[in-house]
C-alpha cells in the first residue's frame, strides 16, 4: 500500500483533533541482505519479490522531509517528525537470531540425552549442596520444554522449596508452562548473558539459594557475562550448579554445512553456535579461572570428556540431535527436508553420529558424543 494512502487512513481513523504517534523503520542493513540473496543463483527463485519488504525509505536522502510531506498531503499537522539511529545490543547472539531452539514441541520429545547426564550429576552432586533453610526458592536457567526441571530438579527439592524455570525462548516457556504449571514452579524469560540483568523479571524474584543450569550457558559466547550473572542472582553463600558442553562434533558439522555453497547463506553466523569451550586445550582450567575471579569459591569442576548417548532407536538419536541444530527453523520449509538429510549424513561422515553392530545378531545401536563440564561452586 503507497505511503500516502496509509496516511489517509490514518487521518480517517482519527478523532477531530486526534493525534498520531508513528514509529516506522527507515533503514536497515537487513534489506541488504535480501538484495543480496536475490541476486544468488540458488536462492533468486525464493526472493524476487523483496522488494515488497523493503522499507519505501530505505534509498531516500531525506526520509523526514519526504515523510512530513505525506502526513501534510493526509491533512495533518506536524508536531514532530525525526530520524534517529538506533543499535540493538546483546551480549547474547541468542536475542539477535531471535527464531532459534524454538521448536519446542521436538525438544520435549527429544530430551533424554539431557536428562539422562543431568540425572546422572545430581545424584553425585546433590549430597554436597547445603539446604539452611527448610524453604526457599531456586532458578533454573535455560529450562527449556521443562522436562529437565520437573523430574529431575523439582523432584529433589525439599517440599516448600519452589522453582523459577527461566529460558530465554518464549515458545520454550509456553511449551513448559503448558506441561508442567504447579504451585512450585513459575516461569519467565531471562538472557542469561545480558548486561542488564538488574532490569530482568528474574532480578525481582531473587535473589536465589541456588541457581541451577543444565546445556545452556554452552550457547553463550560471552561466558564471564554469564557467569557474572549467575553470582549477582545468589544470595551470599549461596551455591550454583553446572553442566555445560565442552565438546562435540556436531558442532564440526555446523561448520562444514555452513561452508556449503547450499547452506552457507543460512549459517554465516555458525561460529557463534560452538560452545566456547570447543577449541580450549583445558576446559576444566578455564572454567575454574572464570569462576575463582568472578567470586566463587570452586567445589567440584571437572571435563566429563567422553560422554556416551546410545539409543536402539536411530531416529532417537536423529531426533536429539535435529532439536539442538539452531539453523533448521531458518531454513525454508520445502528445503528443510534436504537439509536435514545433509546434517544427519554429515554427522556420519564425520563421527558425531556412529552406528555399532551388537554381538549375538542383537541388531544396532546409534551413539552421540559429547564432553560437559560440571559445575558446583559457592558464592563467595
Amino acid at each position: 500500500m503507497p505511503c500516502s494512502q496509509v496516511m489517509e487512513n490514518i487521518y480517517k481513523l482519527l478523532i477531530r483533533g486526534g493525534e498520531a504517534f508513528i514509529v516506522m523503520i527507515i533503514y536497515t542493513a537487513v534489506d541488504s541482505l535480501y538484495l543480496a540473496l536475490s541476486r544468488a543463483d540458488y536462492w533468486t527463485m525464493y526472493v524476487q519479490d523483496y522488494r515488497h519488504f523493503v522499507t519505501p525509505y530505505q534509498l531516500l536522502d531525506d526520509p523526514a522531509d519526504v515523510l512530513r510531506g505525506f502526513l501534510e498531503e493526509a491533512g495533518l499537522q506536524i508536531i514532530n517528525v525525526e530520524c534517529r539511529e538506533v543499535n540493538f545490543t546483546s551480549q547474547n547472539i541468542s536475542v539477535i537470531r531471535g527464531n532459534e531452539m524454538e521448536d519446542a514441541e521436538l525438544y520435549a520429545t527429544s530430551s533424554s540425552l539431557q536428562q539422562e547426564f543431568v540425572s546422572q550429576a545430581l545424584d553425585e552432586l546433590w549430597p554436597s549442596l547445603s539446604w539452611l533453610s527448610e524453604e526457599g526458592t531456586v532458578l533454573d536457567v535455560g529450562c527449556g520444554p521443562g522436562d529437565v526441571t520437573f523430574h529431575e530438579l523439582l523432584s529433589r527439592l525439599p517440599p516448600d522449596f519452589t522453582v523459577v524455570a527461566a529460558d530465554i525462548s518464549a515458545n520454550m516457556l509456553a511449551k513448559a508452562s503448558s506441561r508442567f504449571s504447579g504451585l512450585r514452579v513459575r516461569f519467565c524469560q531471562l538472557d542469561i548473558g545480558t548486561a542488564n540483568i538488574e532490569d530482568t523479571c528474574v532480578w525481582q524474584q531473587g535473589p536465589f539459594s541456588k541457581v541451577f543450569s543444565f546445556f545452556c550457558l554452552n550457547w553463550v559466547q560471552d561466558q564471564r557475562q554469564a557467569i557474572r550473572n549467575i553470582r549477582k542472582l545468589l544470595s551470599p553463600g549461596g551455591e550454583t550448579v553446572l553442566v555445560i558442553v565442552s565438546y562435540s562434533l556436531i558442532f564440526a558439522v555446523f561448520e562444514a554445512l555452513g561452508k556449503t555453497s547450499r547452506w552457507s547463506a543460512y549459517m554465516v553466523d555458525y561460529r557463534q553456535f560452538v560452545t566456547p569451550y570447543q577449541f580450549i586445550e583445558d576446559p576444566e582450567r578455564k572454567m575454574r579461572n572464570y569462576l575463582q575471579e568472578i567470586g566463587f569459591t570452586v567445589k567440584t569442576c571437572r571435563d566429563v570428556r567422553d560422554v556416551t548417548y546410545t539409543s536402539k532407536d536411530e531416529r532417537n538419536v536423529i531426533n536429539t540431535v535435529t532439536a539442538i541444530n539452531p539453523f533448521v527453523r531458518r531454513i525454508p520449509k520445502e528445503l528443510r527436508e534436504p537439509f536435514l538429510q545433509d546434517y544427519v549424513r554429515e554427522a556420519y561422515r564425520l563421527g558425531a553420529l556412529a552406528r555399532h553392530s551388537l554381538p549375538d545378531d542383537g541388531g544396532c545401536c546409534y551413539t552421540f558424543h559429547y564432553g560437559a563440564l560440571v559445575v558446583h561452586a559457592v558464592r563467595a
